[in-house]
């Protein structure tokens, strides 16, 4: 993990990757953690997910954030949905309104009403 550490810090992805791989096939959550977010960095949103996934299982609950940004870069609206809800929460009203806004796009009724009501209309 702390070798994995080292070299994401150099900007060596893929070399991180694989620690991050090994480590997270030990059952380290936050390797699994730092493997979805080098894999979410390279491109590799699908795999990213199930990176996250590894990650949120065990408890690292700070990967559902990212988990939704790699499921909206796959296209799915209610992952919009569901991460500008969670930035809504922490305030980021800016990111939420992008998010919303992206998931009413895909069809989510839902989602551009928040919108609509984020916005005051």
């Amino acid at each position: 993990m702390d070798i994995g550490c080292d070299l994401a810090d150099r900007g060596d992805v893929e070399g991180a990757q694989h620690y991050f791989e090994r480590a997270s096939a030990l059952g380290d959550a936050a390797a699994a953690f730092n493997l979805g977010n080098c894999l979410a960095e390279q491109g590799l949103s699908g795999e990213a997910v199930a990176a996250y996934d590894l990650a949120i299982e065990p408890g690292e609950t700070n990967a559902r954030l990212n988990l939704g940004s790699s499921l909206g870069d796959l296209g799915d609206a209610h992952a919009h949905h569901n991460l500008a809800v969670l930035l809504q929460q922490r305030g980021d009203f800016v990111g939420a309104k992008e998010h919303f806004r992206e998931a009413a796009a895909r069809g989510d009724t839902l989602a551009a009403k928040a919108l609509r009501d984020l916005l005051g209309d």
